[in-house]
């Protein structure tokens, strides 16, 4: 996972990163889902971050500028700043490009020597995901297993979700997305049908998810909702977590909305 990185280093412009990077697709989740099997389910989570930080720090620069980083480092701000922006002009060179990459990361090793920013722009550890009440929970999937990371108050533990299956996922993401598709702009007929996919969609999420482990206690009960647990998955993401529903409980709810997944990983 640490090579990651430089598959794709700041220098190639944002296109040509997200191609280098499909074909890594689902290598983190593989990475997470050995973690797992090894007993530290504390490194699959930070697997699953770290993987998940490599084009999200793109977007993260562009807030970059933290107070805490003008406050406690203004002079520094105003390179990085300025560093950001040459990069974002794309028409450089190759040669160019490749020497503002290195003055990016002197910048940023710069920003990280400072003892109150040593934490600046790097992925959260599972101790910074956790909650004070419920559970966090992160669903991997893989060709290898499939899991939900719950992140409590307590530690961190996977229990493992016997009734998902990797292939089942991308089938079950492409018909809910052809749906979504449907739904902006078909026929009365072909939205009925479309409607009927994101329902039978819901009740799948519900039947495979973590609120359906084998353990029935191993989900804390979040506040809301009369017992909603929030959730979120790095690897099924265009799948509509926040609506999963079962007749028997339709109020069960998540902390991931349904969107079209950014480039996979």
């Amino acid at each position: 996972m640490d090579l990651i990185a430089q598959i794709a280093p700041r220098h190639v412009r944002r296109a040509d990163r997200e191609f280098r990077l499909s074909d890594l697709r689902g290598v983190h989740a593989d990475a997470a889902a050995a973690a797992i099997t090894t007993g530290d389910p504390v490194r699959a989570v930070e697997l699953l971050e770290q993987a998940r930080g490599v084009l999200l720090i793109d977007e993260l620069d562009v807030r970059a500028g933290s107070l805490a980083l003008r406050d406690l480092a203004p002079h520094l701000a105003a390179e990085w700043d300025a560093v950001l922006e040459e990069l974002a002009d794309e028409s450089q060179s190759t040669d160019d490009r490749r020497a503002l990459s290195q003055r990016w990361q002197n910048v940023l090793d710069r920003i990280r020597a400072i003892p109150d920013l040593q934490a600046f722009l790097r992925p959260p550890s599972a101790l910074d995901l956790r909650v004070t009440d419920g559970a966090v929970v992160l669903v991997n999937v893989s060709l290898l297993r499939c899991d939900a990371l719950l992140i409590t108050p307590e530690g961190v533990r996977a229990e493992r979700l016997r009734r998902l299956t990797f292939d089942e996922v991308e089938d079950r993401a492409g018909a809910y997305l052809a749906a979504l598709d449907a739904l902006d702009g078909g026929d009365l007929v072909a939205r009925f049908d479309a409607q009927a996919v994101v329902r039978e969609t819901l009740v799948w999420l519900w039947d495979t998810s973590p609120a359906r482990s084998s353990r029935p206690s191993a989900i804390p009960a979040g506040p809301a909702c009369g017992g909603a647990r929030p959730a979120r998955s790095p690897t099924y993401r265009c799948t509509p977590l926040a609506g999963t529903t079962s007749p028997a409980r339709p109020c069960w709810t998540a902390w991931c909305r349904p969107t079209r997944p950014p480039p996979a990983l």
